[in-house]
């Protein structure tokens, strides 16, 4: 029953279920038992594994969803119907575990449903799950097994149906529920796997089973995903915009303007053209997916142009975006905007750029209400400091001196955001990862902000962490407070042994815009 895309971990798991199965058939009992407990933890690890590998698909799903409704929705309905009949089918595995577990071992439901397989007295007995599972009289179609084979085969069906539907490869015998020579008779699958076969194999053969149907679903959910970005361009964004240097001009000045892509590839720049007036194509140079066009000397009046932006999507068809855009040049007016976007964000030196057109720079002053800090730096230019208590909006004024008097040109309100969340980080591992115990005591815990931020900002101070590292049963931890691990935060994660998972967890930091904050932890499983 091995999915088709398995890991080397989970295929060495399988191989040993098969073995051990194999084993008991020759009744070597007890050391068999207590090697099918080891099999079954090692089930229990991979399914939290590949719990975690699945969330983060259903994310991107979601996101993607968000995004474009209306194209996703399709594809995103026929994976939720699988992802809720895997989870059906997990679920009806557990009720089965449980009720076995129950009536072997004399407990009650709530009791069998937290036990471990390692912790049952009785993990010999097959009465119970020969009976549940064949059925008493040996007839398999009132078993649960058969119910469960069907149950299983009926959601591959549906996978197979729905990759067809959407032209997608199939998945065939993901599951084999072949029958078996068993001492020189044909015995279906539900005998061969259930009949006399002790408890403890029959729980270990079940969490197997909860594993491929988790690897099932991430196929078939990866698929549909992957059948939603075929036809998209591969960038983040695409969308033709064109944003100009100054909204307004004065009859002389020339026009200039960026026309790029919302977002770009850095392996594969678009091609970018503005039709002349003969209709011939004037190709535009593109630098990190921006392309720079410029109209020189413009003239009085309304102006505009068109033209496309050419990029090549995943199926490596070209496609193309038009674009035209219009601009007026008028007579002198005031302008505000912002250098880095249309927001002032607390904790930074946000830059403005202002200019009166037929006033000089001495004729010309920017003014801001509220309690905050601007600063000339430069003919034309500021920098705003905001408050770190404030919120909500501010007004920018611009003033022209006309006459002797100072006259108000513009106002307009600007959002004041805080800054975004930094992150934290060790080496390249920002939310889960594995590594060896003496790699991890020679990293250090980074604390930073996206480099992608609009602003280059200065890290966040950290103020404190815990370092906590469980085996699975017990915790224990400690408190550092620095970026660079301190050699008693050294000698605590040394003492992690392969299996153990480290987490660093509570990181308080205080970012560049004065807030505390406290940052997601990192989990780190310790290996070989």
């Amino acid at each position: 029953m091995a999915e088709k895309k398995m890991s080397p971990r989970q295929k060495m798991i399988g191989m040993m279920y098969l073995v051990l199965t194999a084993m008991l058939a020759l009744n070597v009992q007890r050391e068999i038992l207590d090697a099918f407990v080891v099999i079954d933890e090692g089930l229990i690890e991979s399914a939290s594994l590949a719990e975690s590998r699945n969330d983060a698909l259903w994310s991107s799903f979601n996101f993607s969803l968000k995004m474009d409704e209306a194209k996703v929705k399709p594809y995103h309905k026929t994976a939720q119907e699988i992802h809720t009949e895997v989870v059906s089918i997990i679920t009806f595995i557990d009720s089965l575990n449980r009720e076995m577990i129950s009536k072997t071992e004399g407990l009650t439901l709530d009791e069998a449903d937290t036990i471990h397989l390692a912790f049952i007295d009785k993990k010999e007995q097959y009465d119970v799950s020969t009976n549940m599972m064949v059925g008493a009289n040996e007839d398999i179609s009132k078993g649960q097994a058969k119910v469960l084979k069907e149950r299983i085969q009926a959601l591959e069906l549906k996978i197979s149906q729905s990759m067809t539907k959407f032209k997608l490869p199939n998945h065939q015998n993901a599951f084999a529920f072949n029958d078996k020579q068993v001492e020189g008779q044909l015995r279906e699958w539900e005998k061969h796997s259930y009949y006399d076969v002790p408890l403890a194999a029959v729980i270990a053969l079940h969490d197997k089973l909860k594993n491929d149907l988790l690897n099932l679903e991430y196929n078939a959910v990866g698929q549909l995903l992957s059948q939603v970005a075929q036809d998209d361009i591969p960038v983040d964004t695409v969308v033709a915009r064109v944003i100009p240097k100054s909204s307004y001009l004065v009859r002389g000045q020339d026009y200039e303007a960026s026309v790029f892509l919302g977002a770009f590839s850095s392996t594969s720049s678009p091609k970018m053209y503005v039709l002349n007036s003969d209709g011939s194509k004037q190709y535009i140079e593109v630098e990190a997916g921006s392309g720079n066009y410029i109209i020189p000397n413009v003239s009085v009046g309304e102006q505009g142009y068109s033209g496309a932006i050419e990029v090549v999507n995943n199926q490596g068809q070209v496609k193309s975006f038009p674009f035209e855009s219009e601009f007026n040049v008028v007579a002198p007016s005031a302008s505000i905007a912002a250098t880095a976007m249309n927001v002032v964000y607390k904790g930074v030196d946000n830059p403005f750029s202002v200019s009166v057109p037929g006033f000089g720079d001495d004729e010309v002053r920017m003014m801001v209400d509220g309690n905050h800090q601007l600063n000339k730096t430069a003919p034309g230019k500021y920098t705003l400091v905001v408050n770190k208590s404030s919120s909500g909006n501010m007004n920018i004024t611009v003033q022209a001196k006309m006459d002797g008097n100072w006259t108000t040109m513009n106002q307009e309100a600007f959002r004041i955001k805080s800054l975004p969340d930094p992150n934290a980080r060790i080496n390249t591992i920002t939310g889960s990862g594995k590594m060896k115990v003496n790699d991890l005591a020679a990293q250090s815990l980074i604390v930073e902000y996206d480099k992608d931020f609009i602003f280059n900002l200065a890290r966040p101070k950290l103020m404190s962490f815990e370092v906590v590292i469980s085996d699975g049963a017990n915790t224990r931890s400690k408190t550092g407070r620095s970026m660079r691990l301190s050699e008693e935060i050294k000698t605590f994660v040394k003492s992690a042994r392969p299996g153990n998972t480290v987490y660093f967890e509570d990181i308080m930091v205080e970012g560049n815009d004065g807030r505390t904050i406290k940052l997601p932890p990192l989990v780190i499983k310790i290996i070989r």
